[in-house]
Parts: structure tokens; sequence; C-alpha cells
């Protein structure tokens, strides 16, 4: 598998413009023998993009637990939809407007398909409040400004998985003071790259 970091990026994904904050892309592919085979390989990919309950048994490394809660409240193991809210449990101190985790909304889910055969399925996740609590304030380390974008693509024998994130800007936007401490040291963490190693090792295992 060969590692690539250069923004390369498709212009029907999700993927938000960038204005402030940090930015981060990487991207990994995979080549096989006939366009067939990528294509078939694309579908598994595909599916282990939407299977996010499974994304935390991907990695040899400890990562964060998603969890799909759905337009009910209700934890749920399925493909992920639009609109759904993923509960993140990350490694570290949990916010206390999110009871302990982090939370994310499932923005935008595209898939495209090509007259010649190439195809991409995205994924665009933003920081949102926690369905489960009366505060209607962010819970993430980061600003609601800013984004995840997740990519499976095939093009001719290549299979490629993207990770782009976005004004990653650290979230003072809460009542809470603890939160503002733990935003605080999450968020600079993340920036200096353990978000980014955590999402480089999930971007792999979709190609593994």
């Amino acid at each position: 598998m060969k590692q690539n970091t250069m923004n390369t990026i498709r212009p029907e994904s999700n993927i938000p413009p960038q204005h402030e904050g940090h930015q981060v892309d990487f991207k990994v592919e995979r080549h096989f023998s006939s366009s067939n085979d990528a294509q078939q390989f694309y579908k598994i990919a595909s599916s282990r993009l939407l299977n996010v309950y499974d994304w935390k048994d991907c990695s040899d490394l400890p990562v964060a637990k998603f969890v799909i809660i759905d337009s009910e409240h209700r934890e749920v193991i399925r493909p992920v939809s639009e609109g759904d809210v993923l509960r993140i449990d990350i490694p570290g101190p949990g916010s206390v407007s999110g009871d302990g985790y982090d939370w994310v909304r499932v923005e935008s889910l595209k898939e495209v398909k090509d007259s010649d055969g190439s195809c991409s399925n995205s994924m665009l996740l933003r920081p949102t409040s926690n369905p489960l609590s009366e505060e209607n304030e962010v819970s993430h380390f980061f600003k609601e400004t800013s984004s995840s974008t997740l990519i499976v693509s095939c093009i001719n024998e290549v299979v490629y998985a993207e990770y782009h994130g976005r004004n990653e800007v650290i979230n003072f936007d809460t009542e809470h003071i603890v939160d503002k401490i733990r935003n605080t040291m999450v968020g600079v963490g993340a920036k200096l790259g353990l978000s980014k190693i955590e999402w480089k090792c999930l971007i792999e295992a979709l190609l593994e």
C-alpha cells in the first residue's frame, strides 16, 4: 500500500473549503491487476467506511469507539445513514456537556458513479451537540465549523482512501470550565498529530 499526503480531491467529494484553523489531508492507495478486481474491492472498502461501529477493530492501535445514534436517540448497529449522530469515545477525559463523549453528525453521504466506471463514496462529519442533553452547545473538542471527510474511491485499477480535516479550531464555546480545559488539551493533541495518527490508521485499514 502506498501513502500519499498530497491533497487529491475529486470534484464530487464532500470536502468543505478551508477558512481557518488547522487543515489535514492524507491519502492511501491500493493497486489491482484489473479494473474489475479494483471495483470489487471498492465495494468492500465502502462497506467498511459505512460500518462505523467496526472502526475500532480496524486498527492495532487504541482508537476511538464510534456508536451510531439514530433520530429516535437509539443506539443502532447498521451502516451509517445521513443525519445519524455518532457518539465518540476517545482515549482520555470526556466532555461534561457530552456526558463523557464527543459527538458528530453525519452531515452528508454521497456516492457517485461515472460512466467510465470510476466511483467514489464520501462521508462528511461535523461536531454537534449531545442529542441526549437539554444543553444546545457543541459537545466536541473542535468547533462546529470544523469537519472531517472520509472518502473511498476507485479509478481504473486503483482504489483510494482519503481523510480531509478542515477548519480545525479548538472549541471554547462552552459554559463548562472543565470542558474548556479538556478541549484545549485534546484539541492541542489533535493538532500535534495524535488525531491524525488515528485517522491515518483507520484510512489504511479500509484498504487492508
